[in-house]
Parts: C-alpha cells; structure tokens; sequence
C-alpha cells in the first residue's frame, strides 16, 4: 500500500501532458451532483453491498497471483495478437494497484470520448483519488471525476473509485447508480477490485469491457471471472509493461482473458474496439 500511496502522490503532483480540460474550482464537478435518495434506496444498497461482501468472502485477494494453483498453466510472458472481439460493450471497467497510477496516465488521456461511461477502481488512499481524477480530468476527452454516492452513470464520463471506500454499481430503473460505503475489516483493498466488479456482472452481465492492470496479488480475478462467465470480454496488461505482474497474472492463469496486451497499446485497443 505505501508503494502505491508514493506512486499516487507522484502522479497527482505532476502537471498534466496535454492539458485538454480547464482546471475546475475547488469543489466543483464536471457532471451534476447527484440526486438524494430515499431511505429504501439506501437500504437497498446497502443490501447489495452485504451481499457482495458475503459472496466474497472465501476470495483471498492477496494472494500472490505466482501461488494459485490453475489448471490452464502458466501463461506468464504471453502477449496475445489483438483482434476485435465483435461485441458491444455498455462499460468499461478498469482495475489497477502497483503502477496503476502511472499506467491509467497512460490510458485515459489517450482516449476520445467515449458513448459509454468507464469506471476505475485503483488501490489508493482516500487522501490522493480527488486530486488524481482532477489531473487526468485536465488532461482528457472524458470528463474524469471522483466517483460520489449516488452518481448516475452518463456516456462519456470516466469515475474514480474514492480511496479507501467501496464502490458498487445498482440499477435504478433504466439507469445505473453508482454506490459508495465505508471500508470493512473483511475486504483486503479499499476500494476492492472484485467488489465493483461483481455488482458489474449483476447488471451489465456479458455488455462489459473489462480489464486488469498492474498490481500485486489477485484483486479483480473473481470480478473478472463473473464477467466473463457471463459473456463480458477481459482484457490483462501484459508481463513486460507491468511494474508488479501480480493481478494481470492471476487473470491470465486462471484462462479468462481475452487479449494480454501491453500497456502503450491498450488506450488504442479500446479505440479499436469501439470503432473509434
């Protein structure tokens, strides 16, 4: 976590390479704040919430990748060849510890705007996420925010896990809310890769684009696992290109990843995948 936590500062201390956005105001957002919600509303997510924590708990998410057993073998060093997958996609959903932050710099101001929006959970402190969705924000297409309570996802429009929170996502009609709550002693991370992963697969089922990058340990395998079960293509940084081969690993071994791609390649990859 302090290799993470010196990456974060490192990052949102730095300006930004072609600064796309004007700096926002302090307390300001680029989308509406949200809607407050009824006390049913809130039980509901919290219901979800429980549920996820439960389903999760027989997961170790930091477990070295390198100590699974899995019967697909060992695809370490393995770059696949990109090929489009044909599929529509309603989200992009991105997971990242270890070098996350300099990988997400990477990727996120080298894409257009995009007609869906994209989440990203990073292993951060709570201390760093604002300061980080600001910086790529500024340097961006997409409107970059930290993610709120309540927050309708819009087309266009990327969210950054708050540090130290978890993040899940509920439908609410024809739309989809995002929902944010208090770090618990039986989740290793906060904000925890598979929780926002799996409330992912309960809504958008196989409409998804998701993806691992680096990081230690094995955060995302199970959410991605979900997703994939259900027809969502998964997508895993490759060896060279990560700084920590520990979460993209345990995607790869475990046989759910679609494409093992290198980090300067993916932002292009997504434009190629959504025809952009």
């Amino acid at each position: 976590a302090s290799a993470t936590a010196r990456q974060a500062a490192t990052v949102a201390a730095r300006a930004p390479v072609g600064a796309r956005h004007a700096p926002l105001p302090m307390g300001t957002r680029s989308i509406p704040e949200p809607a407050a919600m009824t006390m049913l509303e809130k039980q509901k997510g919290e219901d979800l919430f429980n549920q996820i924590r439960k389903e999760l708990q027989s997961i170790n998410q930091g477990k070295p990748a390198g100590a699974m057993k899995f019967s697909f073998g060992d695809h370490q060093g393995e770059t696949t060849n990109f090929r489009v997958s044909g599929k529509s996609h309603d989200i992009v959903l991105i997971g990242s510890s270890t070098g996350g932050p300099l990988a997400l710099r990477d990727i996120i101001p080298n894409l257009p705007r995009l007609n869906v929006p994209v989440l990203v959970v990073q292993h951060m402190p709570a201390s760093f996420t604002s300061t980080f969705a600001d910086r790529l924000h500024r340097a961006s297409e997409l409107e970059v925010v930290e993610a709120k309570d309540g927050d309708i996802l819009a087309p266009g429009v990327c969210y950054i896990a708050p540090g130290g929170m978890q993040m899940i996502l509920e439908r609410v009609g024809v739309k989809n809310r995002v929902r944010i709550f208090n770090k618990t002693p039986d989740l290793v991370y906060s904000p925890c890769v598979d929780v926002t992963f799996a409330s992912a697969a309960k809504i958008f089922g196989g409409k998804a684009l998701a993806m691992i990058l680096t990081g230690m340990g094995s955060d995302g395998c199970h959410g991605c696992k979900l997703l994939h079960d259900r027809g969502s293509v998964v997508w895993a940084q490759n060896e060279e290109t990560s700084v920590v081969y520990g979460m993209p690993q345990a995607v790869v071994n475990t046989g759910i990843a679609d494409q093992v791609i290198p980090l300067d390649k993916i932002a292009g990859c997504i434009r190629s995948e959504f025809k952009m």
